[in-house]
């Protein structure tokens, strides 16, 4: 029941520009932003060199990806908007639980 009103309003949003900076610019928050630092922490407490070649690699993924909605927007001609930190759960969650 709720997928069709998923359909429309993604549709609706993804079909004006700046409904399509919106997404662009919450996708770069959360590739960069939200687990930018995990990664980091990771790789510096995993000892097992398998895992942290595994970590990086999903980090380099991350900063490909955010690299990639970036190139959206430029071909848009606009920059990306400011995603509050209360919009970015991941961030969230690192505040409460640390």
């Amino acid at each position: 029941m709720l997928r069709p009103i998923f359909k429309n309003f993604w549709s609706r949003l993804a079909s004006t520009p700046a409904g399509r900076r919106h997404i662009y610019s919450f996708a770069i928050a959360a590739e960069e932003g939200d687990e930018h630092g995990v990664f980091d922490l990771l790789t510096e407490r995993v000892a097992d060199m398998e895992l942290k070649k595994l970590v990086r690699a999903h980090q380099a993924d991350e900063e490909r990806h955010a690299g990639l909605f970036k190139e959206c927007l430029n071909r848009m001609g606009v920059d990306a908007e400011h995603i509050p930190n209360e919009l970015q759960i991941i961030r969230r969650m690192g505040g409460k639980f640390g």
